[in-house]
């Protein structure tokens, strides 16, 4: 990946992390860890890096195969204990990290219990968020450091375990304050405090006004007791357990009997899936598999039971176990905990035995744009035509097709002669509207003539702000003016859960892009708004040269159309 392509991949996520050093304990707390996390969260725009040294990454790479996601691994092999006591403040050695828009740093003594990107997705100022804990007259909380005629004693300090920031130099010139800080202290051989980065972190950050303790007094708890496990906190996100330091056993055994509670509790819920998933078969491990009937459950072992907790949350129950599944965003896959010990395993969808789950997942993006402005090379450019054209477009897919469709607009316009259809079609027919003149994102396109730039924009701001293309498996971009008659029953002949892309007939001599689609994991290459400065290709060349990377594409039959007005060009299109 080009480092282009990373700051357009990672510009909009967050980056959670972790640090795993000398205690070979603490990856097992990881993976109860990350394993509550995949069960709470949508992670699409999250990922996962573990710092840690050379000789745990084999443990780690174990832990993301198992719990079938990918983990980013950094080693740093110190050579002192106070560098790997202090890790967390080395995220800055990682060349990725200013790349992402939010950095969360978490210990793994951690429970997460509700969806983090509640609090990831806050805004947030240069300032260092964390929770409130002790006061910073006490040695934990930087009480050795402070001038108490400016500070008073009683002023709340914060945990150092849940850390929440931006990626910016004030974090970073401070990080390296406390590195520094320790180091002085290690050179003139005296004596460090019990929690050194905790402590340094509290003084530097609190003595310039630099941090937030109050985003997460109602998003966190901390637990230093057995009793605390047997209380369930509704409004909890994380629950971390601070004691006793460094005993991992201990750790454990109360974050597995805390989070058996929670699942028992989750159970109160009732809901159902946004798919109909009755009779779709599984994979479970690498042994069986199970399959969801309408009032049972099948599975290789016997039968069972199950109930949706929420709309990607079931419960299943079979032989004795009960088992609680966190099925992806598109239902293609799963993470199952087992109640009783935490137990782990992981299933996918049989694509090949069932392709309806897909299909039924289908998104069509029309991309549409009444007032084209200064845009090159168009020829239909009066708004009265291209509205009438569009109105005659959008409705032939809504009654003539069982597809979702999604409509992009990106001047302004409102369609309101479609206020009917839009509450008659809910659920499979939905608006994303905006004027690439006022918004700030497009800044860079007010003067950009090029119609296949605004296009890509277009395509991009719809993924982000569309409910159904959050929720689709397969998206195919189609200019707005035409109308494919045949195109959801050619779609039903094949099941695009084994196919990459999409595209028109003949894409490699003759390239066109009123039609390209693709898997919704490879939309970030295929609609890409990097186009490596080559701006001189017309956007049917790099949709070309990025389909042809792929080895499963589904390249269409030609498809008759009624005859619409080339968008480029000065002739009339009768096939796509």
């Amino acid at each position: 990946m080009t480092y282009n392509e990373l700051v357009e991949k990672c510009k909009d996520k967050t980056l959670i992390y972790f640090c795993i050093f000398h205690n070979k304990g603490y990856i097992e707390l990881l993976q109860l860890l990350v394993s509550s996390l995949i069960l709470r969260s949508n992670l699409e725009n999250i990922d996962l890096l573990v710092i840690t040294s050379s000789n745990f990454t084999k443990d780690i790479e174990h832990v993301s195969k198992k719990l079938n996601i990918h983990i980013d691994i950094y080693t740093l092999d110190f050579s002192e204990l106070h560098e790997a006591l202090c890790s967390r403040i080395y995220i800055f050695d990682y060349p990725l990290v200013t790349l992402y828009k939010h950095i969360l740093y978490l210990d793994t003594d951690i429970i997460i219990q509700g969806d983090i990107n509640s609090l990831v997705n806050c805004e947030l100022e240069e300032k260092l968020y964390a929770f409130r804990e002790g006061t910073i007259g006490h040695p934990y909380w930087g009480g050795e450091f402070f001038d108490f005629s400016k500070f008073n004693k009683e002023q709340s300090g914060f945990n150092s375990g849940i850390l929440l920031f931006k990626p910016v130099k004030s974090i970073k010139d401070n990080f390296s304050k406390v590195k520094e800080h320790i180091d002085i202290i290690i050179s003139k051989k005296s004596k460090l405090p019990d929690c050194p980065d905790q402590s340094l972190l509290n003084y530097y950050f609190i003595k310039e006004n630099l941090y937030n303790i109050s985003l997460m007094d109602t998003s966190v708890t901390l637990y230093s007791r057995y009793a605390d496990i047997k209380s369930i906190n509704e409004k909890n996100i994380i629950c971390h357990f601070t004691w006793p330091i460094g005993n991992t056993g201990n750790k454990k055994n109360r974050m597995m009997q805390y989070y058996s509670n929670f699942l028992n509790y989750l159970e109160k819920g009732s809901f159902s899936p946004l798919l109909n998933l009755v009779g779709l078969r599984y994979s479970w491990g690498t042994s069986g598999y199970i399959q969801l009937e309408k009032d049972s459950l099948i599975t290789t072992w016997s039968r069972g039971s199950y109930k949706w907790i929420d709309s990607h949350l079931a419960i299943l129950a079979w032989n004795r176990f009960r088992h609680i599944l966190r099925f992806n965003s598109s239902y293609t896959n799963f993470l199952s905990l087992r109640i009783s010990d935490l137990d782990t395993i992981t299933g996918n969808l049989d694509f090949i035995k069932d392709k309806r789950i897909v299909n039924s997942n289908i998104v069509i993006i029309l991309t549409m744009t009444v007032n084209v402005g200064k845009k090159d090379t168009l020829f239909q450019v009066n708004p009265r035509d291209r509205i009438d054209t569009y109105l005659k477009s959008i409705r032939a897919w809504l009654t003539k097709t069982e597809l979702k469709i999604v409509v992009v607009e990106n001047s302004g316009y409102l369609f309101k002669e479609l206020s009917e259809e839009l509450e008659r079609y809910k659920g499979r027919f939905e608006f994303v509207l905006y004027d690439e003149n006022t918004l700030d994102e497009s800044e860079h396109l007010k003067n950009n003539t090029d119609k296949g730039i605004s296009e890509l924009f277009s395509i991009n701001y719809a993924k982000k702000h569309s409910i159904l293309i959050k929720n689709s498996l397969f998206i195919i971009k189609i200019t707005g003016r035409y109308f494919i008659e045949e195109l959801d029953s050619y779609l039903s002949n094949y099941n695009l859960g084994i196919y990459d892309v999409l595209c028109q007939n003949n894409i490699k001599f003759f390239p066109r892009c009123e039609m390209i689609g693709c898997h919704m994991k490879h939309f970030d290459t295929v609609f890409s708004l990097n186009l490596n400065n080559e701006v001189f290709k017309i956007v049917e060349i790099h949709y070309r040269d990025r389909i042809l990377k792929f080895n499963t594409i589904l390249e269409c039959k030609r498809f008759t159309i009624e005859p619409r007005q080339g968008g480029g060009r000065n002739i009339l299109f009768t096939d796509i």
